[in-house]
């Protein structure tokens, strides 16, 4: 998901990253809120930017392709 999500975007915010440095590995910008995200973006792209809301995404942990 981040893969595409970095090919087709400017910069990702990831708000309220309870580990800021998982999201700063996967090239995500950890932010505190969602009100600071939307400020953030404007600086990036100027008003109006588009924004993609994935709730509980990363929430469960992720199946490991190379798992056997």
């Amino acid at each position: 998901m981040w893969l595409f999500a970095h090919n087709h975007s400017s910069a990702v915010f990831i708000a309220g990253a309870r580990e800021p440095g998982y999201a700063r590995g996967m090239g995500c910008i950890p932010i505190n809120t969602l009100k600071d995200s939307l400020k953030a973006a404007e600086k990036n792209v100027g008003k109006n930017p588009r924004i993609l809301v994935l709730p509980g995404v990363f929430t469960k942990p992720g199946f490991h392709i190379f798992r056997k």
